[in-house]
C-alpha cells in the first residue's frame, strides 16, 4: 500500500526579480515500512520536498496525499533542542504538546525511546550543551519516535558527525527501522549512505527540478559494513555517483 502519493507536485518562490522554479512535476509513490533515500545536487530541492511532505511549507501545484492515518515526525540536520531543558523535558516535549499523558507516563516513554536510540538514561538530566553532536542526534531521534510516528522524514541527520559516528548511527538507524517498521524518507548528501540504507533512491534533477531517476537496491537486510565491498554494491554505486556527476555538470552549463 502506498502511504505517500505525490502528484504533479510543483513549488516556486518569489522573489525581488522574478519567480524561482525549484520543484517541477514531481510524482512519486513510496509504500508503507519502505527506506527510501533522496540525493541530488547542492539546491536541488530535497529539503524543500520534505518541508512539503511535513505540510512546513504549501506547494504552488500539485498535490501530496497521506494515507492509513499518517502520523509524521520530522529529523532535522541539526538536532534542534531546546536548550534550556534537558534531554528528559526534549524527549518529553511531543506529549506534553499532544496532552492527555501523565508525568510519569510521559518519562517511562522517555525512558524507552532513550533504550532504543542507545542513550543511557544518565544523560536524562544532562543539558543538550553537556552533549556530544551525535548524542545530541540520539536524543532528537528519541523525541521523534516517542509518538510513534509511521512516516519518518530525515534530513541529513548525521551530516555533521564524523564517519565513524555516523557509520555507527547509519546501523543503528536501520535497526530501529526494522524494529518499529516506520516508511523513512532520508535525504543524504552521502551517495555510500544512502546505497547503504535504502530500498530506493530517488535522484533528483537540477532546477526545476524533476525525478532523474529512482534505483532500487536489491541488498538483503540487515545490512552490515562488508556491504560496502561487495562488488555488486560498488558497481551500483558508481551507478549512482555518474548520475550525479551529469546533474552535476549539466548544472554548470
Amino acid at each position: 500500500m502506498n502511504v505517500i502519493e505525490i502528484k504533479g507536485l510543483e513549488k516556486s518562490f518569489k522573489l525581488k526579480k522574478g519567480v524561482l522554479d525549484v520543484l517541477k512535476d514531481i510524482s512519486l509513490n513510496i509504500k508503507a515500512g519502505s527506506f527510501v533515500s533522496i540525493v541530488g545536487i547542492n539546491g536541488s530541492g530535497k529539503t524543500t520536498l520534505l518541508n512539503l511532505m511535513a505540510r512546513l511549507s504549501e506547494p504552488t501545484s500539485g498535490e501530496i496525499i497521506i494515507n492509513n492515518n499518517g502520523r509524521l515526525s520530522f529529523i532535522f540536520q541539526n538536532s534542534n533542542l531546546a536548550p534550556w531543558r534537558n534531554v528528559m523535558g526534549n524527549i518529553c516535549l511531543p506529549l506534553e504538546i499532544l496532552g492527555g499523558w501523565k508525568k510519569k507516563e510521559r518519562q517511562q516513554r522517555a525512558f524507552e525511546m532513550m533504550d532504543l536510540v542507545g542513550l543511557s538514561p544518565s544523560f536524562n538530566n544532562f543539558l543538550p550543551s553537556q552533549l556530544s553532536d551525535g548524542m545530541q542526534q540520539r536524543a532528537a531521534i528519541a523525541r521523534a519516535l516517542i509518538t510513534d510516528p509511521n512516516i519518518l522524514l530525515m534530513d541529513e541527520p548525521f551530516s555533521a558527525l564524523d564517519e565513524p559516528s555516523r557509520d555507527r548511527m547509519d546501523n543503528e538507524l536501520l535497526e530501529i527501522w526494522q524494529k518499529l517498521k516506520p516508511t523513512i524518507l532520508f535525504v543524504s548528501h552521502s551517495s555510500r549512505e544512502a546505497m547503504f540504507l535504502s530500498q530506493k533512491i530517488v535522484v533528483l534533477s537540477d532546477k526545476p527540478t524533476t525525478i532523474r531517476d529512482i534505483i532500487d537496491v536489491d541488498f538483503s537486510y540487515p545490512r552490515r559494513p562488508e556491504l560496502y565491498y561487495d562488488p555488486k554494491f560498488i558497481d551500483l554505486l558508481k551507478k549512482l555517483r555518474n548520475t550525479l556527476k551529469e546533474v552535476y555538470e549539466s548544472n554548470k552549463k
